[in-house]
């Protein structure tokens, strides 16, 4: 099942807007553009260029050059995603933050996508060091933020909100054994 039908299927057929935390030049909302021409899209990143790249991708203005932490819950989305982008938060107290504020804009759905999963923190890190020549050294000060399913779900809960985690199934993706995606709605 596809990332859309899979959407669909939680949701329904009926979408009008989508909006990306760290959008990056569009390329997730750019999927969205081609199956609903017509819909509203909008997003966040921390680079100016490729905020303009995502405008440019989605003929939308509906982008802003900023934090995640900074995005405002209005105007609300029927759909606010995120894509490998809560690893590089700086603490679960931010991620925490950027997350009540997506379920907040959330008309409908809130979807987090490729999430490390801290039930194999250290499964990963011993993994990345066997197979990544001086793997401390590269990677010094570059620390990943690892998150409990059930840290989702609580958070979930003060919404009202369910969720449905699904696995990383991209077999040529060698982290995605250690990650999770959360669709919340």
């Amino acid at each position: 099942m596809t990332f859309f039908e899979r959407v669909t299927n939680l949701i329904g057929q009926d979408i009008n807007s989508v909006f990306e935390v760290g959008c990056g030049s569009g390329v997730n909302l750019f999927m969205f553009k081609n199956r609903l021409p017509e819909a509203e899209f909008g997003g966040c990143d921390y680079s100016e260029s490729l905020v303009s790249s995502a405008i440019i991708s989605t003929g939308c203005h509906g982008f802003k050059h900023c934090e995640a932490k900074k995005i405002s819950t209005t105007p609300k989305f029927d759909i606010v995603i995120s894509e490998s982008v809560f690893q590089y938060f700086e603490s679960q107290k931010y991620a925490e933050t950027v997350l009540r504020k997506m379920i907040e804009k959330a008309n409908k759905l809130t979807y987090l996508g490729e999430i490390h999963n801290k039930k194999y923190e250290d499964e990963l890190i011993q993994h990345r060091r066997k197979t990544i020549e001086n793997y401390d050294e590269k990677y010094k000060g570059l620390n990943k933020l690892f998150l409990h399913k059930e840290w989702i779900t609580d958070i979930a809960k003060d919404y009202g909100k369910k969720v449905i985690f699904t696995e990383v199934d991209n077999p040529e993706y060698l982290n995605g054994k250690y990650e999770y995606n959360a669709y919340i709605f």
